[in-house]
């Protein structure tokens, strides 16, 4: 129950201003089943929610960084943001 207060999702829940289903879902992800990792990931979204989209959606691409992927050819950036949406579907359809 204090996980869907801490997203918003449930009646009497605290402020989730800025706090959509996307980040959410990040938030989730990137917490792997623990409370307090919620409570800050749901802090670092307050404060820009692409840094829980990016390393949630995207990790790979999110740690080559910027300057990493500028130096790849087009075909690896595809191939890495291929493998990043890969493992988001993977773990969004686990049981």
């Amino acid at each position: 129950m204090e996980v869907l207060a801490l997203l918003g999702l449930r009646d009497g829940a605290e402020e989730s201003e800025g706090i959509g289903p996307r980040v959410q879902l990040a938030i989730l992800k990137l917490s792997d089943g623990r409370v307090d990792a919620v409570r800050e990931h749901r802090e670092v979204a307050r404060t820009d929610f692409r840094d829980v989209i990016a390393p949630a959606e995207y990790p790979e691409f999110w740690q080559v960084g910027f300057v990493g992927v500028a130096a790849m050819t087009p075909a690896e950036t595809e191939t890495l943001k291929a493998r990043d949406w890969h493992q988001y579907e993977v773990w969004l359809t686990a049981e």
